[in-house]
């Protein structure tokens, strides 16, 4: 029972880590969206790339890998081919906030990205002033995400969930 909670908890978690943005408030500064290939995030943007260009610049053949010779180069593919419409309906399928200049980068490991929203949290003041304050995150809940992406593929060989047994 306590395994097939850990396991639940660890999808649960490996799901909600599909991108990481540095995006705030501003929409006068452009920002970016970081994304790992193999996310739900990422299929969204080969989805919003016409399909053309993702033909053309074998954009979709590089989305397949994960060596970091790989993930340059698509990166460098979607800055130069892949326009600001084809962002702009990408962010739409996220809930981040479309700004003329968005880009887009392709990283091997989100963990590795600190975006302000990790390093800063805003509280409210009864007056209203936004206050800043610079205070790390837990990194607890990145730990467990970083051991069940490890660790699942082994997992799910073992374990087999059988959610509604017979009686």
């Amino acid at each position: 029972m306590f395994l097939h909670i850990f396991v639940l908890l660890s999808i649960l978690l490996t799901t909600s880590f599909e991108y990481k943005t540095d995006c705030e408030d501003d929409l006068s500064q452009p920002c970016t969206v970081y994304l790992t290939p193999w996310e739900d995030a990422f299929t969204k943007l080969l989805g919003s790339i016409d399909p053309t260009t993702k033909m053309l610049y074998n954009i979709e053949n590089l989305a397949n890998s994960v060596e970091p010779d790989s993930i340059q180069e698509l990166n460098d593919k979607i800055k130069k081919h892949v326009g600001q419409t084809e962002i702009k309906t990408f962010a739409q399928k996220l809930p981040v906030l479309y700004r003329f200049g968005m880009n887009i980068t392709i990283v091997e490991d989100l963990s590795k990205v600190t975006v302000p929203s990790d390093l800063t949290t805003t509280t409210e003041t009864t007056k209203s002033y936004r206050i800043r304050t610079t205070t790390l995150k837990p990194t607890f809940k990145k730990k467990v995400v970083n051991i069940a992406k490890k660790k699942y593929n082994k997992l799910a060989n073992f374990i087999q969930f059988d959610l509604y047994p017979k009686k």
